[in-house]
């Protein structure tokens, strides 16, 4: 139970990037040079909430939950997923495997008002969960000579995960009531292959920058007043 005659905030703002890279090894006269498997995936768990039967008197109420949002509502674009791979060079008669990166965001963003949970307000009460997520993926293979094959290359840049706010409680009194989910999202996919020499195959380039791929149907965003 809170009461206040001022306004309460219950804040969860977090400002993470992940990153990786990689470079395959670079092959003499009938050797393989191997490829390279990079992944970089942002995946951080960020829940503000008023919990199940909580009674709430306030003036005002501000429950949020931000990835990378700065203190005015705009995107931290320095903050990103980034995975880069090069894969290594194959010279005579040697093989290039290529180079296979991911860069996935696959964020949990969530504020909610519990079941049985009351919030009794004189003024405004909003509820809002907000991310940006930006995926940099880039491939790049080197170049393959006398008899040489180089490997496929693979860039995907994805955006997944979950970005809800939801009202399962009640809300009394308010002025106004926002309840809000947002997402802004900022795909590069980048792929490289680079020419094989003399008698040399080169297997090509797949590119792809994917918004609500995989397991989750994401990026999830939703705002609901289920209460």
């Amino acid at each position: 139970q809170l009461n206040s005659t001022g306004n309460v905030s219950i804040l969860t703002p977090v400002q993470a990037n992940s990153s990786a890279n990689s470079f395959g090894i670079a092959a003499s006269g009938g050797l393989t040079a191997y490829g390279t498997t990079t992944t970089s995936t942002l995946q951080p768990n960020l829940q503000s909430y008023v919990d199940a039967n909580a009674s709430l008197t306030v003036a005002s109420l501000t429950v949020q939950s931000s990835l990378n949002i700065d203190s005015q509502g705009n995107p931290i674009t320095t903050n990103v997923s980034q995975a880069i791979g090069t894969a290594g060079s194959g010279s005579l008669v040697a093989g290039g495997t290529g180079a296979n990166v991911t860069a996935t965001q696959l964020p949990t963003v969530m504020t909610w008002l519990g079941t049985g949970a009351t919030v009794n307000a004189s003024n405004n009460v909003t509820f809002a969960a907000l991310a940006y997520q930006e995926s940099d993926a880039q491939a790049n293979s080197t170049n393959a000579a006398l008899g040489a094959a180089i490997g496929v290359t693979l860039s995907n840049a994805t955006a997944q995960g979950t970005i809800e706010s939801v009202i399962y409680g009640g809300i009394l009194g308010a002025q106004a009531v926002n309840v809000a989910a947002y997402s802004n999202v900022d795909l590069n996919s980048q792929g490289q292959a680079n020419s094989g020499g003399i008698l040399a195959a080169g297997n090509g380039t797949n590119v792809q920058a994917t918004i609500g791929t995989g397991n989750n149907s994401s990026p999830m965003v939703n705002a609901t007043v289920a209460g």
